[in-house]
This record gives structure tokens, sequence and C-alpha cells, in this order.
């Protein structure tokens, strides 16, 4: 048998079941009516976040998810010229940034890579007071406490996350997760 008679086939047989399912289920024809818009609750618009392209680092976060994960308002945004972008969000009075990302194609693709090249390279082990696995953050993530810098890689990137004294790797965490959930 032809495909086409086939297919034109099916069609109907389809057609045809689905005029019987409407016209079973029909019973009433008097339509339901809804509720006046005003009786309808308004849902609330979720807040709008920033564009994130990957060529436009400041993007990734806003300043009230900074003052959030750091306690204190930071001013504008500043790029930084770095291998695949940067931005420093200094305080609103004051040089010293708050918080600073930087941006580079990733090299390893998990801690675990990262501790084997480390040990070919310096034979002995990453030391966990300076490199610090993180879990549920990105790809992979680790801490680097002497820096207070999260290293979070997503995809082919690497994205590094510096925040000032006296914040950690609690506020550098919550930060990474922003920027992570808009570049994927």
């Amino acid at each position: 048998m032809d495909i086409r008679i086939r297919l034109r086939t099916s069609y109907s047989v389809f057609t045809v079941a689905s005029l019987a399912l409407v016209a079973a289920c029909g019973g009433d024809s008097t339509p339901t009516e809804m509720p006046p818009a005003a009786e309808t609750p308004a849902a609330e618009a979720p807040a709008p976040t920033p564009a994130a392209t990957a060529d436009d680092v400041c993007g990734w976060l806003t300043a009230a998810e900074n003052e959030a994960a750091l306690g204190v308002a930071p001013g504008e945004p500043q790029p930084q010229i770095v291998e695949q972008g940067g931005c420093n969000w200094p305080p609103s009075s004051g040089d010293d940034p708050l918080v600073s990302i930087t941006s580079r194609s990733a090299s390893f693709d998990s801690f675990n890579d990262f501790a084997m090249s480390y040990v070919a390279d310096t034979g002995e082990e990453p030391r966990s007071t300076e490199y610090q696995p993180v879990q549920d953050v990105g790809d992979w993530a680790m801490y680097l406490p002497d820096h207070r810098t999260l290293q979070v890689t997503v995809g082919d990137r690497t994205v590094d996350v510096t925040v000032a004294e006296p914040a950690g790797q609690e506020a550098a965490a919550a930060l990474a997760g922003h920027i992570v959930g808009r570049l994927r």
C-alpha cells in the first residue's frame, strides 16, 4: 500500500475518533462563564533579571544581589579587560572592589582533574587549606580561602568570584549561584 494512502487513512481515522470524543464529552453546549477580571487574583510579576550574555560580565549580577550577599551597597560596576571578561563592583564609596568577577576558558572538567594536574605539576596533593571543593555550584567549583575566591566552572568557562573581607565562601557561593543561573 502506498505510504500516502496509509497516512491519509490514519489521518481520517484520527479525525473521526477525535470528533466522536468531543461530541461525547460535549454535554451542555452553554459555555462556562469566567469570573470577572476583578475577581481573578493578579499574579505578581517576577522581578526582571539583567540580560546576561557571555560577553557582559557586569550584567551577571545586580546591585541588589551584591548587597544581599555582602551586606554593603555597591557602586556602579566597572568592566575589566581580562581573557573572557571581568567586572569589579566597588563599594558606593571607596576604591577596593567588594566583588571581582573574571571569566576564562575552563581548564579542568572536575576537581579531581585539577588535583591530578596539581600532583603532576608539583609532585604533591593540593592542600585542603588552600583548595576546597564546593558542591552544588556550577558543573564543579573550588574555594580558595586565602584569596576569598570561588572558582566555578560552567560548561567551557571558569568564573572566579572574589569577595572583599570579611565576606567569604558563603557570599561568593551565593553570588556564583546567580551567575550560574544566568549562564545556563
